[in-house]
């Protein structure tokens, strides 16, 4: 188990560019996610993709893909 999942991780700038990846690459780690940005539309679009990113991390982590 790593120490990113057993935390919570805060990422500001989430709506794009690099806290965007740096939310999804933290989500399939298995960290629980607080998300910010001051761009509400990027925001509302990185939530979604961080949720499936935790699930298929969930799915790896658990043998099944």
């Amino acid at each position: 188990m790593s120490f990113l999942s057993t935390g919570v991780a805060v990422v500001t700038g989430a709506g794009s560019g690099i806290g965007r990846a740096l939310a999804q690459q933290l989500a399939t780690a298995g960290s629980a996610l607080a998300l910010a940005d001051i761009d509400e539309k990027g925001l509302a679009e990185t939530a979604p993709i961080a949720r499936e990113e935790e699930r298929a991390g969930d799915d790896a982590r658990a043998g099944r893909r």
